[in-house]
């Protein structure tokens, strides 16, 4: 079913987007075929119960409809004509972790045994949501608004110079720290309503709305923040 362009968004925008931080003890994996250490990841949270009208064009083809058999009200015929359509964004389920591919590697800094230093200035990274199948347009707002908090799907991170970083242990001399983002898979279910307003003859009446059921998206790629580390012995 064709949709068009989106053409307003029915959201508040002042909720703040969230974040979730963790940075538990470091985890070493290879990845890229060489060996890291992941010592925190960042996720952006999106905004709840996020919602797109659009219009609908096959809908907006059927013209009026006449309400179940032809009633007839005190001025005519009582009809229903098509309006607009919304999405809003019900949930998410995460499918996989870290699918890549790690994408805006940014180096930090580089510290030395034994010592801890800060960033020398800010360093901002940012990644967008990546469909791996076709999404209309209005679809793939809502979607990145609920997943993400961002109508393009684009989200900045940004290290800052606050924070300390650790030098390695015997017998490495120096450890270096990146800045990347990562991918991980998810599924998003989006829930469609079709709204109509209410005719009495040509005389509006009310409003009136029907579900057009959930949408589900498979193989939706949800950018984070991660920071590694490398360690070696400096000859």
């Amino acid at each position: 079913m064709k949709k068009i362009f989106l053409c307003l968004f029915s959201l508040v925008l002042f909720f703040s987007v969230a974040t979730s931080v963790s940075a538990e003890t470091p985890i070493k994996v290879k990845s890229e075929n060489e060996d890291i250490t992941i010592v925190e990841v960042e996720d952006v949270q999106g905004i709840p119960n996020a919602s797109v009208d659009f219009i609908d064009l096959a809908k907006v083809k059927e013209g009026p409809r006449v309400v179940g058999t032809g009633e007839i009200g005190t001025l005519g015929v009582i009809s229903e004509k098509y309006t607009h359509s919304t999405y809003t964004y019900s949930h998410d389920a995460i499918s996989a972790y870290d699918v890549g591919p790690r994408v805006n590697d940014r180096f930090l800094l580089s510290v030395a045994n034994g010592q801890t230093s800060n960033l020398q200035h800010s360093v901002s990274i940012s990644g967008t949501v990546a469909f791996e199948a076709s999404v209309s347009g209005t679809l793939k707002s809502v979607i990145n608004l609920g997943l993400v908090g961002s109508a393009s799907g684009t989200v900045a991170y940004t290290y800052t110079t606050s924070q300390g970083y650790t030098g390695p242990s015997l017998p490495y001399t120096n450890r270096d720290y990146y800045g990347a983002i990562q991918y991980d898979r998810y599924s998003a279910f989006v829930n469609k309503r079709d709204h109509y307003d209410i005719y009495n003859g040509t005389i509006k009446t009310g409003t009136t709305s029907y579900s057009g059921g959930t949408v589900t998206t498979n193989g939706v790629k949800k950018p984070k923040k991660i920071t590694y580390s490398k360690d070696f012995i400096q000859k």
